[in-house]
């Protein structure tokens, strides 16, 4: 699946110009602080069910919903990464165009 994300980021880029890219990274970075914001809510309901007796379900529902927005905000940031990566290879002058096999 790497290697396809890889792939797909290659050819992404390929076709953006850097002012595009800078644009993508900005969006990438504006959805990491939105899933910190949302884990942050999650947390502040859990800490205030903790009191209630009745509440498990709501908190299991709360911590389902952390692990899937942590999963989701550590693929963004690997897509951020790897992005930023392509805009510096791309805008390096001594860049190998491609490997030769």
């Amino acid at each position: 699946e790497e290697q396809f994300q890889e792939a797909w980021m290659t050819a992404q880029v390929e076709r953006q110009s850097p002012q595009q890219i800078r644009s993508t990274i900005a969006a990438l970075k504006a959805q990491i602080a939105q899933f910190k914001k949302d884990i942050q809510g999650y947390q502040n309901t859990m800490a205030l069910l903790a009191r209630g007796k009745s509440s498990d379900p709501l908190r299991q529902e709360l911590e389902q919903k952390i692990q899937e927005t942590q999963q989701r905000m550590q693929q963004t940031q690997e897509m951020l990464k790897r992005l930023q990566r392509r805009l510096q290879s791309a805008a390096s002058p001594n860049a190998p165009s491609s490997p030769s096999a």
